[in-house]
């Protein structure tokens, strides 16, 4: 079939070296040779424009002496059809496999970039940051691939592609276990020659010993684990300009890497930091059962060293989840070490304790007594300890050394704006264990008290923790007598040290985002100690955090019940997080502010605090509460973070610029500040700025990328340019797509199917909302989606949403179905009906877009006053339209029609602010051609504008 590549068969008769393919030149009528890019193990590669679909490709060309071979062929049909499933960004797309002209070809994406190898030529070696975002795209390609079941055996820099902005590819998947045949292993003895190509020649030879795993070396099953031996050699040599052993015969290349373990990169140049040269060090492990075990943990730690590792949910409030459930954890052991002293006046002493030097021989006190240490030091009520897994993962992205020594600790101490740092040593003196710890001052490093205790055995290791706790505590300047801090030390000394270290462990990875580890670490903490309640409240706060609801209430029912061996503090703090998280704000309040009263430091409450206002719409308090916090730690990113969003939802949104500007001046790659920016700048009326802000954002990650396309595309709506949002919309969601993303790619449907819906595109529009709404039951596009339906005409899909969302447990997804009830009620011009339901809809959760329904309804039944009441209570809470379901996405367009109707109410009970609504609302939408409310503003604006000639 012309413009076709056919089939091939073995029997095809080949014409390779009689055709000449130059620029301008057609392969089989559809393949326009556009440029020779140059030549290959293969093959030679082509850059071609494949008419038929008009897309630019890259064209393989395969040499004659390998499509010749009916056994080769086969392998390649194999394995290209796995490989041609393969989609994704990291991931060279192939297209086609077929025969031309006499000529055999692979038609794959084309990438307008180089080779790495080409860039290590060109550099030698790269940054290490530069070098581990390469690698992180890399693994997350690889990841994909693997999952399909697809190994590449021949990942090299000739294979990965990289582009004009920094996006890395892999090319040649299924290809390489296709070459992988006994007929083109070499044999050991034979010369290594390295080609242009990268591929060992030896005769028909392909392969790349210089790139290989030990067990390809040794000619064994080679599985994913193969791959990311090889990522380690790259990454090797991205950061050291070398291959560590790929030098000498190609016998001695290949013995040397099946049995000889290279050393970290680290060793080779002590610039390279810590925790990167481990990453490598882990991937090149000799025993594949010591590497990693996926590549999913790979981009894991790489995430976590670049700063970038994604929430679980893309709702800024999951940050801010995971912040509060670990400030549950603060220090946090199951000890009931002190009663609270009687609070006295004091300035807020902040502390972090180091790891302490075990010198006893016995592995158990490793990081065991550290958090014990904690709970001592927070009997105080002016004591606020900084959280020790934070500090560490912090301390790892500054340093090339993980561990939180007393200087790591001062560096964060200092970092952080923490007074003091508690360090201590472990050592024995015969048969005993002596503790000595010493409180520092962080910035002069000048020894403010020294305490030392003795136990005569490993468990009374915990009463000398308490011990020595007290005589720091006393130092730093709390009035309580020591016996009274020491009263309760018989039942802290019931815990196992044993899990007082799984618990210490379990802490770390939750930091590190590790959550099947952390699970793990708590499971065995409660297995070596069933009543550990805070180890429950960890794995509780876990599941909470992965949506999985059920599981989550009954480990904290769990550690409600495990509540005797815990400090007054761990009481407030596990009770009210448990209230956060079903959703009794009243009582999670009412715990966090018994909290304040005795300890009134305690970040760890404050923050907690501000969450329950936030989600009681509270915003005022909210941000008082996180200004307190950020009093407290003026440089902590998270908290400023969320100062300046709890700022943009109370309407504050000078404050939340500067908090933002302040932050982004801190850390220029905080994703979340720019988005509050963004949003801020916009509802202040300065579009421009927001525009610039959220290309500044863009040009971060992928993940900044597609947030500032929905950034984009809100003010697009907002102004009433649906067109232009189209626009940004599609290849957005292409993207996502690509990325493995579908709930991003779903929530920009739902803003496809509102610009079609004012383009008057019914049919568009409903289309996009049906792909946007399948298989979910989230609020924030279930109720778009119903609203797009009942525009369209199609009421009963949108009483199946309501439906849906009237199901969900929470408040505000009950709320949003109420609110889709109302509007069938309008539209029936049930006014009445619809007030009622509205009104309860208000006395489940009190939403903005509730608000604003309720102002129209009462409009429209003629009560203006009561309109104008709840039209003006939306003015006021204004914040909260810049992202109606308070999960960070952009919804400002929503805001608009207030001014229409806020218009409307004005004008009927005579007020002459009516022209200014109207004027207002023209200013967004007046250019809209389709804007019906437009059409009426313009209308009502000239009547009024005649009355008032009129008087005159």
């Amino acid at each position: 079939m012309p413009g076709w590549s056919k089939a091939f068969t073995p029997s095809d008769v080949l014409a390779y070296a009689s055709v000449l393919l130059h620029p301008g030149s057609i392969l089989g009528g559809r393949y326009e040779i556009l440029q020779a890019l140059g030549e290959g193990g293969m093959g030679s590669v082509f850059k071609a424009r494949d008419r038929e679909v008009d897309r630019v490709v890259a064209l393989k060309v395969i040499r004659p002496e390998l499509a010749g071979s009916q056994e080769m062929l086969q392998r390649f049909r194999q394995e290209l059809v796995l490989a041609s499933k393969i989609t994704h960004r990291n991931v060279v797309r192939i297209y086609d496999l077929g025969l031309a002209d006499g000529m055999r070809f692979i038609s794959m994406e084309y990438i307008d970039g180089r080779e790495l190898m080409d860039i290590l030529r060109q550099r030698g070696k790269l940054p290490v940051r530069e070098a581990a975002e390469i690698m992180l795209q890399v693994c997350k390609g690889l990841s994909v691939a693997h999952a399909e079941g697809v190994i590449h055996r021949d990942l090299k820099p000739q294979n990965i592609m990289v582009d004009n902005h920094g996006r890395a590819a892999v090319m040649d998947f299924g290809i390489a276990h296709s070459l992988d045949s006994k007929s083109y292993i070499p044999q050991p003895g034979q010369p290594f020659v390295q080609g242009q190509s990268g591929l060992t020649v030896i005769g028909a030879l392909l392969g790349t010993p210089r790139y290989m795993s030990p067990e390809q070396a040794r000619s064994r099953r080679v599985d994913a684990r193969s791959d990311l031996f090889t990522v380690g050699l790259i990454f090797y040599e991205l950061l050291t300009g070398e291959v560590p052993g790929s030098k000498g015969s190609l016998g001695e290349v290949l013995k040397e890497r099946s049995t000889k373990q290279i050393k970290p990169p680290a060793e080779v140049d002590a610039s390279i930091p810590r925790p990167v040269s481990d990453i490598v060090g882990r991937c090149l492990q000799l025993d594949p059962e010591h590497r990693y075990q996926s590549a999913d943990k790979v981009v894991e730690d790489l995430e976590t060293w670049l700063g970038i590792r994604k929430r679980q949910s893309r709702d800024w409030r999951a940050i801010a989840a995971i912040a509060t459930l670990f400030v549950l954890l603060l220090g946090a052991l199951t000890y009931t070490i002190l009663r609270p002293a009687a609070r006295a006046p004091h300035s807020p002493v902040k502390i972090l304790v180091s790891d302490f030097a075990n010198k006893s021989g016995n592995p158990v006190l490793n990081n065991t007594l550290e958090p014990l240490m904690n709970s001592a030091l927070e009997g105080a009520s002016f004591v606020d300890t900084f959280d020790r897994a934070r500090a560490r993962n912090t301390l790892s992205m500054l340093s090339d050394s993980a561990k939180l020594d007393v200087n790591g600790a001062r560096l964060i101490a200092q970092r952080e704006g923490l007074g003091v740092v508690v360090g201590g040593t472990i050592t024995r003196e015969g048969s005993k264990y002596v503790l000595s710890a010493q409180a520092i001052n962080s910035r002069t490093g000048k020894i403010i008290d020294s305490e030392r205790a003795k136990a005569s055995s490993l468990e009374g290791l915990k009463a000398s923790v308490a011990k020595v706790g007290a005589g720091l505590r006393k130092a730093l300047g709390d009035v309580v007598p020591q016996s009274q801090q020491l009263e309760a030390e018989e039942t802290f000394s019931a815990t196992s040290l044993e899990a007082a270290q799984q618990y210490e462990l379990a802490q770390g990875f939750q930091v590190a985002g590790k959550s099947e580890d952390a699970l793990n670490a708590y499971k065995r903490c409660i297995a070596l100690d069933p009543d550990f309640g805070r180890a429950y409240a960890g794995i509780a706060a876990i599941l909470a955090n992965h949506g999985q609801r059920q599981e989550a209430e009954k480990y904290y029912r769990l550690a409600m019940s495990k509540m005797t061996r815990m400090t007054e503090r761990e009481k407030y703090r596990t009770r009210g997080g448990y209230y956060l998280h079903v959703g009794d704000y009243d009582k999670a309040i009412e715990q966090f502010t018994q909290l304040e009263k005795q300890y009134p430091f305690d970040s760890a409450g404050m923050a907690n605090m501000a969450m329950a206002y936030f989600e009681q719409r509270n915003m005022s308090a909210a941000l008082d509460q996180a200004t307190k916090v950020v009093d407290l730690y003026p440089d902590n990113l998270l908290q400023l973070n969320n100062l300046g969003l709890y700022a943009m939802y109370a309407g504050d949104f000078n404050k939340a610029i500067a908090e933002s500007e302040r932050l982004l001046k801190m850390s220029p790659r905080f994703e979340k500040a720019y988005l509050c920016l963004a949003l801020s700048q916009f509802a202040k009326g300065d579009a421009k700025a927001a525009t610039e802000t959220y290309h500044k954002l863009a040009a971060l990650s992928e993940s900044g990328a597609s947030t500032a396309a929905v950034g984009l595309a809100d003010i697009a709506l907002y102004q009433g340019r649906a067109a232009d949002a189209i626009s940004i919309l599609k290849p957005s969601i292409e993207k996502d797509e690509a990325a493995h993303e579908p709930g991003r790619a779903a929530e920009k449907r739902v803003m496809m199917g509102q610009a079609w819906l004012m383009l008057n595109q019914k049919s568009k529009a409903t289309a996009a909302a049906r792909e946007a709404v399948n298989g979910t039951n989230d609020q924030s596009l279930l109720y778009p989606g119903a609203v797009i339906y009942l525009e369209s005409g199609e009421v009963e899909k949108a009483l199946q949403l309501s439906r849906i969302l009237s199901q969900r447990f929470e408040p505000d997804p009950r709320a949003y179905g109420k609110l889709i009830e109302a509007e069938v009620q309008m539209r029936h011009s049930d006014f009445r009906q619809a007030v009622q339901t509205l009104e309860a809809a208000k006395s489940i959760a009190d939403t903005w877009m509730g608000r604003f329904d309720l102002g129209r309804a009462y409009l429209d039944a003629g009560a203006y006053t009561e309109a104008d009441t709840e039209l003006d209570a939306c003015m006021n809470r204004k914040g909260e339209a810049t992202s109606l379901f308070l999960d960070d996405e952009p919804t400002w367009r929503y805001f608009v029609p207030i001014f229409y109707y806020q218009g409307r109410a004005h004008q009927e009970l005579l007020s002459p602010a009516a022209a200014i609504d109207y004027r207002n609302y023209l200013a967004a939408r007046g250019n809209d051609p389709y804007d019906r409310l437009a059409a009426d503003a313009r209308k009502r604006l000239n009547s009024l504008d005649v009355a008032v000639s009129e008087l005159h």
